[in-house]
């Protein structure tokens, strides 16, 4: 697992910026941009494993909207009615491709459900899934998705992300390319940002499942120099 701690991290970029004082950016600071390339520029990006979950829906007859279980969700990956044995991911549409799917047709609506989409946050943070058509009885809804890690913590429990070692050097290169820009050197911040891409792109492969390395190679570019 990562190697770097939190500490770790504040530290190095600070070094890597030219030291400036805590005066001028505050350890807090820079632990709010390395929590920020974590989650926001890995983790919400990333296919990763370690990030893998899943929960499930019940559905009701005539009951359209449903709250899901959990609140730590960075993105939804896909949406299955294993009911019916029916993958529905594909068949994701927006709230006005809805309303123009149920509008003036209100009793012709239920049925198995066949399309979705994320339609808001119910009680603590938790994403809301409606479907289309309404739901017409019991059906089982697996709902896989990414889930939001922790965020890291500094002394004196110095904690780690939970991502695979490799991960560190693309987090650290993202948190240095934002204390760049906050320093307001937007030339530095860009080319740091453009290292951490490649950074991550190699990463990936090495994070992937081993059937699927030998099909992401071509596509990546691993040269580190």
């Amino acid at each position: 697992m990562a190697n770097m701690t939190a500490d770790d991290f504040v530290n190095w970029a600070r070094a890597d910026v030219g030291g400036p004082s805590t005066t001028q950016v505050t350890d807090a600071r820079i632990l709010r941009l390395v929590n920020q390339s974590y989650i926001l520029n890995v983790c919400a990006v990333y296919p990763l494993r370690e990030l893998d979950a899943s929960t499930s829906i019940t559905t009701a007859s005539g009951t359209a909207e449903y709250t899901l279980s959990v609140s730590d969700v960075l993105r939804i990956t896909a949406i299955e009615d294993q009911t019916n044995y029916l993958n529905i991911t594909p068949f994701e549409i927006d709230r006005r491709h809805y309303h123009s799917l149920v509008q003036g047709n209100a009793s012709g609506t239920t049925g198995q459900p066949t399309h979705w989409f994320i339609s808001g946050v119910g009680t603590s943070n938790r994403p809301q899934i409606t479907f289309y058509p309404t739901p017409a009885g019991t059906y089982n809804i697996g709902v896989f998705h990414q889930k939001k890690p922790d965020e890291i913590v500094q002394s004196p429990t110095a904690t780690t992300t939970i991502l695979p070692y490799q991960w560190d050097d693309v987090i650290h290169q993202f948190t240095v390319s934002k204390l760049w820009r906050t320093l307001g050197d937007l030339a530095k911040y860009r080319a740091i940002k453009g290292e951490a891409l490649e950074l991550a792109q190699a990463a990936l492969v090495a994070s992937a499942r081993s059937d699927l390395v030998a099909m992401a190679l071509p596509g990546f570019d691993l040269d580190m120099g």
